[in-house]
């Protein structure tokens, strides 16, 4: 069957079987509600526990790869969605490739729902960030563009400062009085919560984050894991770990 007759009688079917794709206003109000940031809706969206949703279209006649073809679908939307609402792309096609290698290795239809929520409040959390600083003004936002590029180096005010073009002494006093605090803690913090990341979604070795995040020694690494979290790397993996073995 060639691909038009195959979508002629596709349409036919549907018609007579009363079986209708959601409709598209619904599906691009999900993709921008996770763009928006939109905590409350998304969750309540999720209030929905059924596994096979009505009007989900039908990709593989086998229920798990057609479950795992609409989240992969979802995720490389939402990741598009994210960047045109101003996620780094960088940040955006990372989570989608987390969570696309999740669901390639489940095979339970309860567990790739689980995932496509997480997946889903992953982007919109980080949207709601990324919003709540839009206020910012240019200069901070080109300074937190550039750490967030560059924080598998070691990162100096003076780097910051060349980069946007203003004084060093000029960008510190802005950056703490826009941000909150300081450019090093914002820094530290920023490397710890990727190092966070990595610890929970990667099987790097503690040695092997601390280097590809430019701390001076994986001792100095964990000293200031646990003054943020209040426990070693080790204890932190153990606890968050996602990684499907």
């Amino acid at each position: 069957m060639n691909t038009e007759v195959e979508i002629n009688y596709r349409e036919y079917v549907m018609r007579e079987t009363g079986i209708l794709h959601a409709p598209y206003e619904n599906e691009v109000r999900f993709y921008r509600a996770v763009a928006a940031g939109d905590i409350n809706y998304i969750n309540e969206r999720y209030c929905d526990t059924r596994t096979k949703k009505e009007g989900m279209g039908i990709l593989s006649d086998d229920d798990i790869r057609n479950n795992r073809y609409h989240f992969i679908i979802a995720t490389a939307m939402l990741a598009r969605y994210c960047i045109a609402s101003g996620m780094p792309h960088e940040e955006a096609y990372h989570i989608s490739d987390i969570y696309i290698r999740k669901v390639d290795v489940t095979d339970d239809i309860h567990e790739i729902s689980k995932l496509h929520k997480q997946m889903s409040l992953e982007y919109t959390r980080r949207m709601q960030k990324i919003k709540s600083l839009s206020g910012v003004s240019k200069p901070i936002s080109r300074c937190l563009n550039y750490i967030y590029d560059h924080l598998h180096e070691k990162i100096t005010l003076s780097d910051i400062a060349g980069y946007v073009g203003l004084s060093s002494c000029y960008i510190s006093r802005l950056f703490s009085s826009e941000m909150g605090e300081s450019v090093t803690d914002y820094i530290r913090r920023k490397k710890l919560e990727t190092a966070a990341t990595m610890l929970a979604e990667s099987e790097y070795a503690v040695s092997d984050i601390a280097q590809v995040l430019a701390f001076p020694s994986q001792s100095h690494f964990t000293h200031m894991f646990v003054k943020q979290y209040n426990v070693t790397p080790l204890s932190y993996r153990k606890k968050h770990s996602h990684v499907l073995m």
